[in-house]
């Protein structure tokens, strides 16, 4: 009689544990240096662990926070977005428009429509005109702003509706209606990623096309969807930056795709696909905010600001392509 050898981890476990533990790291540090911030920036004035502060540090993690899950879910399936921040442009100049004509309820079914279908063109052209995303979501970059400012022009404007006073000024327990509201998609799209067939389906396209129509993947599809996604997250991160602003205009989402991008590779997320979590993007974008905040506290110039945003975004994606080059 053969006896069994007993295997106490097979090599997918011993995988999935290193990840695990790799992603137990980066999360530690990401909140190590958050913690960091906190307290040096407490002595430095302590006005920057206020009330008035945090709630709007909240707020401006809630408007980004959103994106940049849907572009660690557009990454994790091997793609990117660029057109992210026209999309919100566009879809906020709708909602604000429609809401005085066709009331709360038409205006924010009109933004998220808008989101989904750019979303959509983006995932067709991607999956069926066989165009690569970062050409062609740049592409349909270029569209959205110039439909924008045809159809908008350049003039701010400003939501005259009460509807969402509520949302605006409401809180729960001291924590604003809009971060709980960023909470609910985060969890979302955790679950989605953990739990369901379709999160382990963008991981295995992600991480190897050619393996996963082998095992009956519709790549195409999976692809398709994760775009869909981003645009319908899109659309939600507009009705955010409405609810927070009150007003809105073209440039809006002015370079709010790279500062997602750059959230979600700082949280986990590669430019290669088949990495990355949408926790892990979110405290990517606690981390970009609390030093933007910082700067603001410290007096630095505007100017300087974008640089250091722009220096960040390159050590981003540094970091990535170093861990592509050990893989």
């Amino acid at each position: 009689m053969i006896k069994r050898l007993k295997i106490p981890y097979t090599i997918n476990q011993k995988i999935k544990n290193v990840y695990k533990s790799e992603e137990a790291v980066r999360y530690l540090s990401l909140i190590g240096v958050v913690f960091f911030i906190f307290v040096y920036m407490t002595f430095y004035n302590h006005h920057f662990i206020g009330v008035r502060n945090l709630r709007n540090l909240l707020l401006n993690i809630s408007m980004l926070g959103s994106i940049a899950i849907g572009s660690a879910i557009v990454l994790i399936g091997g793609e990117i977005d660029l057109s992210i921040g026209a999309t919100v442009s566009f879809c906020g100049l709708v909602l604000v428009t429609f809401i005085d004509k066709y009331g709360a309820l038409a205006a924010i079914l009109s933004c998220l429509t808008c989101g989904i279908v750019i979303g959509s063109v983006n995932g067709l052209l991607t999956v069926k005109a066989k165009i690569p995303s970062f050409i062609a979501t740049l592409a349909m970059m270029l569209i959205i702003k110039t439909i924008t400012l045809i159809s908008f022009g350049t003039i701010t404007k400003y939501d005259t509706n009460a509807t969402f006073q509520s949302v605006r000024s409401g809180t729960l327990m001291g924590i604003p209606y809009i971060f709980l509201l960023l909470l609910i998609i985060l969890i979302g799209a955790w679950y989605l990623l953990k739990h369901l067939i379709l999160g382990r389906h963008i991981y295995a396209v992600g991480g190897s096309e050619d393996a996963s129509r082998l095992c009956g993947i519709r790549v195409e599809r999976v692809k398709f969807i994760t775009f869909v996604i981003m645009g319908g997250l899109a659309s939600f991160t507009s009705f955010l930056i409405m609810v927070n602003t009150k007003a809105f205009d073209s440039f809006v989402g002015t370079g709010l795709e790279l500062e997602a991008i750059a959230a979600a590779v700082v949280g986990g997320a590669t430019l290669n696909g088949g990495k990355g979590t949408v926790v892990g993007a979110i405290l990517g974008v606690v981390l970009l905010e609390t030093m933007y905040t910082a700067f603001n506290f410290l007096g630095m110039r505007a100017d300087i600001q974008q640089i250091t945003k722009a220096c960040i975004l390159i050590l981003a994606l540094l970091l990535s392509s170093r861990k592509l080059s050990k893989a």
